[in-house]
């Protein structure tokens, strides 16, 4: 298949294209360097992350991971 898309682009006298590997890189690039891309994946992120901040303190999450904290450090420093 690609020797047959080689051969028409050939034929009509353009330049060939480069091989598939260099073509996906030039995406990925051109996808990252778009800035407002990276800024609504950035945005997107934050949304994510202040969204199971809020879940963990009210299911109770947070309670728990602060008395190990206090547990472990008084452990430490020997009062525990």
């Amino acid at each position: 298949m690609e020797r047959f898309f080689r051969q028409e682009i050939c034929r009509e006298n353009r330049p060939m294209p480069p091989n598939r590997d260099s073509r996906m890189k030039d995406k990925k690039q051109n996808l990252w360097d778009d800035s407002r891309c990276l800024a609504a994946v950035r945005t997107a992120l934050l949304v994510l992350a202040v969204i199971l901040i809020i879940h963990g303190i009210l299911n109770g999450s947070m309670k728990d991971v602060f008395q190990k904290a206090v547990r472990i450090c008084m452990e430490c420093i020997g009062l525990g």
